[in-house]
């Protein structure tokens, strides 16, 4: 009864929520777990970067379509929020993670820290700051004071740090017209909002962003709650886009015997293993000769024996008594005249 109140597979995900679109990030493992969000700029081929680029594709084509190169579609950015229902369910790695994967993909990306409780995305960046989204709502620096670069990614990002911050009307608005005015120099947004259960200010900050994307938590998850976080979300008038299942433990589901459409390629490890030592690159195609019945004109006929080109009957066979030598000569003088 336990497990039937939580999410094992994305198929159960979408059962329950209906259309919104699904995806899957598998469980970090190794090196990643110290810091999983980094392992899309240091393990790239890793089936973990792969998730994140599958769902930032999902995201992409559920606000741009799938003909628009850019989320921005060369207007005003976007503003997508992450959310989650309780805390401790990874939507500060999903908000990092996204913003990189969308920066390496070409966009022009801006992550804003607006989880002034707890600041898992500021806390994940291993950086010290001079000003904080707190300081810029109090009036305490500019907005150009408080945006940064992280050099590794090229992503921008507005960090954030607990603060007491009552997020009055005033505050509100300010952070309003903060998120417009970084929608006019980005073509993507990324917020960081804090959890929806048990806190006021998520419902308040979230109509700053067009889209919501909502991350959930393998095996913990509890229905419930997620179900209580959709409802918050669309009596607020928010358009939640995006479902991401995280943390899902690929042993755990063969074990158990679940079967995942999503997270099926990703135990294939021949799929994302490096290039072996030494891996050279390609060598260019040349360009094969044409076949006989390629380059012969209308009237080639064949025989058992022989066969004519052009009318004429090819030489006999070279020294060796065999007929290829000639034809494929015959055939090269054909391709070439043909090809000028």
């Amino acid at each position: 009864e336990l497990r039937e109140k939580r999410f094992r597979t994305s198929a159960e995900v979408r059962e329950h929520i209906g259309s919104l679109s699904v995806s899957a990030t598998p469980r970090a493992i190794g090196r990643q777990r110290k810091s999983p969000a980094d392992a899309i700029l240091t393990d790239n081929r890793s089936a973990f970067a792969e998730s994140f680029r599958v769902s930032w594709t999902k995201i992409h084509f559920a606000v741009a379509g799938p003909k628009s190169v850019s989320v921005g579609g060369g207007g005003p950015g976007v503003a997508l929020g992450i959310t989650s229902a309780a805390s401790g369910e990874g939507k500060s790695v999903h908000a990092l993670g996204l913003a990189r994967t969308a920066a390496l993909a070409g966009e022009t990306v801006v992550l804003v820290d607006a989880d002034l409780r707890r600041s898992g995305v500021s806390r994940l960046m291993h950086q010290d700051f001079e000003y904080t989204l707190g300081d810029f709502l109090r009036g305490r620096c500019t907005a150009d004071d408080v945006v940064l670069v992280e050099e590794r990614s090229g992503i921008h990002f507005v960090p954030g740090a607990p603060t007491d911050i009552a997020w009055t009307t005033p505050e509100l608005q300010r952070f309003f017209d903060f998120i417009e005015h970084l929608n006019h120099r980005y073509s993507v947004v990324i917020i960081d909002l804090p959890p929806i259960v048990g806190l006021a200010e998520t419902i308040r900050l979230a109509p700053a962003a067009d889209h919501v994307a909502l991350v959930i938590r393998w095996g913990r998850s509890e229905r419930q709650f997620v179900q209580f976080a959709l409802d918050s979300l669309r009596a607020a008038g928010l358009s939640t886009i995006a479902v991401i299942l995280n943390d899902v433990d690929l042993k755990a589901q063969r074990r158990r015997g679940y079967r995942d459409y999503h997270t099926a390629a990703y135990t294939d490890k021949e799929l994302y293993r490096r290039p072996p030592a030494g891996f050279r690159d390609p060598v260019p195609a040349v360009p094969a000769p044409l076949l006989a019945s390629a380059a012969a004109p209308s009237d080639t006929s064949y025989s058992d024996t022989s066969y004519k080109i052009n009318g004429a009957r090819p030489r006999r066979g070279d020294k060796h008594g065999d007929p290829a030598g000639s034809v494929n000569s015959d055939i090269a003088r054909l391709y070439d005249r043909y090809r000028g």
